[in-house]
């Protein structure tokens, strides 16, 4: 399977795995395992882009999280969400799908920042984004543009009508090195590591993601 194509992520659940290739499109396989020499391919979905990061939502849904990428040249674009129907593995499919700006992408540890807790419906990830910002001085009464890069902790809800952004937390501290966040009860916990000020621990309602707290 996936001739010319690289492995991008992989996730076993009992007897099935689903793999995802890609050169220019993204094939996501369900395989059965239960005859270990003898390795079945159930299904084969080609959609756009690739998962670097599989992990079951639910007992019937499989979320993917990713770039979306040009069909053709398989150029990379933005990051991308995707909840895909696993409860035929023979017949797996992209329920909903959700694209960021083009100039968005991940650079950590995606097994460690991402956060799936279908429980609450919550998906949580932190991201960086890029590109020019039009700035409006006062003083000089004059407009310039400067070329600004944030770090962005999202956190999202997903539902019937798919992917819904609960609130980000952005951040332009250029030395935070990397942010981890976590859910307790009804509090969304994001902490930054490297910053000016140390690490940081905020507090947010997970019914809005206001800020509650904030502690150095």
């Amino acid at each position: 399977m996936g001739k010319g194509e690289q492995v991008k992520s992989v996730r076993f659940y009992g007897e099935t795995a689903y793999v995802v290739t890609f050169r220019q499109t993204d094939p996501l396989y369900a395989l059965d395992l239960s005859d270990s020499e003898n390795p079945v391919i159930l299904s084969e979905l080609k959609i756009p882009g690739f998962s670097t990061y599989l992990q079951k939502f639910g007992e019937d849904m499989l979320f993917g999280f990713g770039y979306d990428a040009d069909e053709n040249t398989g150029w990379r674009k933005g990051l991308k969400l995707s909840m895909f129907d696993i409860s035929d593995a023979k017949n797996t499919c992209e329920k909903h799908t959700l694209l960021l700006d083009e100039n968005t992408y991940f650079s950590d540890d995606v097994l460690k920042a991402v956060v799936v807790d279908a429980t609450r419906n919550l998906i949580m990830f932190p991201y960086r984004t890029y590109g020019n910002e039009t700035i409006y001085d006062e003083t000089a009464n004059t407009t310039y543009t400067v070329y600004t890069e944030k770090l962005v902790y999202a956190a999202y809800l997903y539902g019937e009508n798919g992917f819904e952004l609960l609130g980000e937390a952005v951040y332009t501290d250029d030395f935070i090195s990397k942010l981890r966040g976590i859910r307790i009860g009804d509090y969304i916990y994001v902490f930054t590591f490297g910053g000016k000020e140390g690490t940081v621990a905020e507090s947010y309602n997970l019914n809005d993601f206001t800020l509650i707290d904030s502690l150095e």
